[in-house]
């Protein structure tokens, strides 16, 4: 199941990449996100690993996450480690004229018994996605 946003924040593409890539910040902006620890030594960077509790559907999962590609500032893309669903996804972060576009998108594998339903849960992931977002683009722009 491929999930998508792509949002404009009016801020420059440095600050737009050090807050989202500052992990302790997904509780302030994704809603569905209750807890990250990061797990590693050292600053944020390809093979950094960290956990995330998130409620989705009713229930607090948690995913265990590895760094695949850090490129600052235009690229993080991560990879579950564990968790009941593999998860693989990049934030890009793309440097315009008005600000920054930053643009997520990722693939969640559902279990096999289930995956007839991917396309109902790509819609409801969809919600929480562009609420999150939303969040990212108000925090951001608040004092501008």
């Amino acid at each position: 199941m491929r999930v998508s946003h792509s949002v404009l924040i009016h801020r420059p593409v440095e600050q737009v990449f050090a807050y989202v890539t500052d992990l302790r910040n997904e509780v302030r902006w994704q809603p569905e996100i209750k807890e990250v620890r990061i797990t590693s030594p050292g600053p944020l960077g390809k093979g950094s690993t960290f956990i995330e509790v998130r409620r989705t559907f009713g229930r607090n999962l948690v995913w265990h996450f590895e760094i695949e590609d850090y490129e600052a500032p235009f690229r993080l893309c991560i990879r579950s480690t564990s968790g009941t669903m593999p998860y693989t996804g990049c934030r890009l972060f793309e440097a315009v004229p008005e600000g920054t576009r930053v643009t997520e998108s990722g693939e969640l594998t559902t279990p096999l018994m289930v995956r007839w339903m991917d396309g109902l849960f790509a819609r409801l992931s969809q919600r929480p996605l562009t609420a999150a977002y939303g969040n990212l683009k108000a925090l951001l722009e608040q004092d501008s």
